[in-house]
């Protein structure tokens, strides 16, 4: 699914929906998405770089009237670099693709 955020000059936005009520807006240094739904059914999801901006943090909060204790997932991602290409590869139109193999002689 998207999440969706229209944020203005004037701050939080919220919409409503034939779902519930959907809010987003920045709480200092987090951007935060809220879903309040019908049954008393509520999702947060948090969004936050680490202090060394190498890590995103999403944390998803779900709660509901019909349970005592929230239910909260933390996911922190790192963005991934491929190790280089180990191999050189060439189009030509007699032999099509042609590889060999970094630093080894053509």
């Amino acid at each position: 699914f998207t999440l969706r955020c229209d944020y203005g000059l004037e701050g939080a936005v919220s919409s409503r929906s034939a779902f519930g009520v959907d809010a987003c807006g920045w709480n200092g240094q987090r951007l935060i998405f809220t879903m309040q739904l019908a049954g008393g059914l509520s999702i947060s999801h948090q969004f936050s770089l680490s202090a060394d901006g190498e890590m995103l943090d999403l944390t998803t909060t779900v709660a509901s009237d019909a349970v005592a204790a929230p239910l909260t997932v933390r996911n922190l991602y790192r963005r991934y670099t491929p190790p280089p290409d180990p191999y050189n590869c060439i189009l030509t139109l007699t032999r099509s693709r042609v590889c060999n193999q970094r630093g080894a002689p053509p």
